[in-house]
């Protein structure tokens, strides 16, 4: 399930275990190809603008009215998220709830999962406890976890007093999420990059097919890191 109610107006010798490591992105990347060659898209790795026209060129955009508000709500009907899959993230500025200054060069040298989410989104609130997990699991030693809200940082502040979030936290993030990504997805949806910012998965929603996004990740972040 996904709610959508403001978008978008609204670096040593390498070890066994290391080995192991590449050899499993060695494998992954070919699928990261066949999910390129399924989609209908080119690979044009590094332009994200670029790849996100061509992954707009059939698709037809429809307004409604949001419940509630005088928001206007969009559908993006045939667009298909993989088709961003392989492309580098675009450049950003932004500020962390501790008032750390972060740009699209803090993330590079990690894995990154990068969430988006808002205070009345409920499936983005149910799967908060296992995106903690995660951090739990994996910690940080190699993956950055952000998790970016367009909530106002004077509310997020205190919701978060009960509602606690492992990940670093974005407020007041609606221009990375609507001008930068452009996300067409709704909430919540969960990207990870790589080292280099090079876009590995995208999920959308708290699950899809009956497995929730966060096991997904489990599953790829398990390749990914090392043991």
């Amino acid at each position: 399930m996904t709610e959508n109610p403001n978008h978008p107006a609204n670096a040593r010798p390498l070890d066994r275990t290391r080995s192991a490591k590449n050899v499993s992105r060695a494998l992954l990347a070919p699928l990261f190809l066949i999910a390129f060659l399924l989609s209908g898209c080119q690979v044009e790795p590094d332009a994200y603008e670029a790849r996100y026209l061509r992954c707009m060129e059939n698709v037809e955009v429809s307004t409604f009215s949001v419940e509630g508000s005088d928001k206007i709500g969009y559908v993006y009907d045939g667009f298909d998220e993989q088709c961003l899959i392989g492309a580098i993230l675009p450049s950003f500025q932004s500020t962390t709830l501790q008032d750390l200054a972060v740009d699209d060069s803090h993330l590079e040298g990690k894995i990154n999962v990068i969430n988006t989410w808002f205070m009345e989104c409920k499936p983005c609130l149910a799967e908060i406890p296992d995106l903690n997990a995660l951090v739990d699991k994996y910690g940080v030693a190699e993956i950055n976890y952000w998790a970016v809200t367009p909530d106002p940082r004077s509310e997020v502040e205190g919701f978060l007093e009960d509602h606690p979030f492992a990940f670093t936290i974005i407020a007041d993030g609606q221009d990375l999420i609507n001008s930068r990504l452009r996300l067409t997805t709704g909430y919540p949806t969960t990207i990870v990059t790589d080292e280099e910012n090079r876009i590995l998965a995208i999920f959308k929603g708290q699950s899809s097919n009956g497995v929730s996004t966060a096991s997904k990740l489990d599953t790829l972040l398990s390749t990914l890191v090392t043991k």
